[in-house]
């Protein structure tokens, strides 16, 4: 019973509070336009001392509730415009406003950042980059692109598909590992070979003198290249051709494309051919009689070279379990017929090394994985291609394209 009339009691004097506190509150209300009448949606009211504010509606008008018997200041603000402030009193409760147009001009505002090149430049590792974008509308391969960065230097045996030998800072060979992603590029068999790789596929290339980032995980004693094929995931298609000597053919297809859901699909191939048919000056033996020829311009009769690769992938980008998912596929071949050994005097006429690349491949890319600051980033490929080099021919020949039959002597 005493718990019933307590209870009572409280709810009649919440009451009683409610009804003084409404009595208590007046209604503020307004409208602000500019000099010439026009509305003006979204100006701050603000009353600082109540810590009570509101914005104004379409038709510039607001409203607000405020304590009564206080002084109060309405504070008026609007962005371009010049500030405002009126005294709340008794009885005024309509304020009819005007703002006039700020003549004070904004400072120039300055936005600066690094490009991903110079983000890598200032690492500090002694890195070049070659930024592969100003290069895309050339002929030129990766080979020749990096033939342009200072202490790397480029030799060629001969024409489109020939042996090249790079050195870089005075290391060559196994001294200098090359990657493409971060994968060891010989992982790819002869299909990719500097020297035929169009510089459209790359998007930079990255040259580590030196010491070689950990990524990289390589035991490069003279440095490492890395090369960085396109990660745009726009829509577009890229086409180029090109015809030189030689009866040489060069071909690159790039086409990408991506949905609004994610999902994208790239396909990128090219293609390199070249007879090889260049002029050189050799001696020559006759093989019937041994007659020598000293000095004789020849023509190269057994070099030709072709490649043809396509590398198709699927996958999603943008994600949030994944900036970048792909599934891919690589397919190519290579021809080269071999002219001569190690010398000129020995000359070839049928022999010739062919391969194939078959290479299933998953790249993973996440940035801020579970933590900030935490990246994963995963390249998996497996190659079950081949490599071989056939001469089964039991022939000698001369630069002049003549041949005798070996005997089973001469063979021994």
């Amino acid at each position: 019973m005493q718990y019933t009339n307590l209870r009572e009691i409280l709810l009649l004097c919440l009451f009683i509070s409610g009804l003084l506190s409404a009595q208590e509150q007046q209604q503020i209300e307004g409208r602000i336009t500019d000099i010439n009448g026009e509305p003006l949606l979204g100006v701050t009211i603000w009353i600082p001392e109540i810590s009570r504010g509101t914005t104004t509606n379409p038709q510039s008008y607001f409203s607000l509730n405020t304590p009564t018997k206080s002084k109060l200041n309405l504070k008026i603000s609007f962005v371009g415009y010049i500030p405002q402030t009126r005294v709340i009193k008794e009885n005024n409760s309509f304020f009819e406003i005007e703002l006039e147009a700020s003549a004070t001009a904004l400072e120039e505002v300055n936005l600066s950042a690094k490009s991903r090149i110079q983000q890598i430049e200032a690492l500090a590792y002694n890195v070049d980059v070659v930024d592969a974008k100003k290069l895309h509308h050339t002929s030129l391969d990766i080979g020749h692109a990096l033939d342009r960065v200072s202490g790397i230097r480029v030799r060629e045996g001969g024409g489109v598909g020939s042996d090249m030998q790079l050195s870089m800072n005075g290391f060559r060979g196994k001294q200098v590992k090359i990657f493409i992603d971060g994968i060891p590029m010989e992982n790819f068999g002869s299909s990719f070979q500097l020297n035929n790789i169009p510089i459209n596929l790359a998007e930079r290339i990255e040259v580590y003198k030196g010491v070689v980032p950990v990524g990289l995980g390589a035991d490069a004693l003279g440095g490492a290249i890395n090369i960085v094929t396109k990660s745009d995931f726009g829509n577009h298609l890229d086409v180029s051709y090109s015809y030189g000597s030689f009866n040489t053919h060069r071909s690159n297809i790039n086409a990408i494309y991506t949905a609004e859901s994610g999902f994208t699909a790239r396909i990128n191939a090219f293609q390199n051919y070249s007879d090889n048919d260049y002029k050189i000056d050799v001696d020559v033996a006759d093989l019937e009689t041994g007659e020598y020829f000293p000095n004789q311009e020849v023509q190269r009769f057994n070099d030709e070279y072709h490649n043809e690769t396509i590398i198709g992938n699927i996958g999603v980008v943008n994600k949030s379990y994944a900036d970048k998912l792909l599934l891919g596929f690589t397919a190519g071949q290579n021809y080269n017929e071999i002219q001569t050994g190690a010398r000129q005097v020995s000359v070839y006429g049928n022999r010739h090394r062919r391969g194939n690349i078959l290479m299933p491949s998953l790249k993973y890319q996440k940035e801020d994985l579970f933590t900030q600051g935490l990246d994963l980033t995963l390249n998996a490929n497996y190659n079950f291609g081949k490599e071989e080099v056939i001469d089964t021919v039991n022939r000698r020949y001369n630069w002049f394209g003549e041949f005798i039959v070996r005997t089973v002597r001469e063979e021994n």
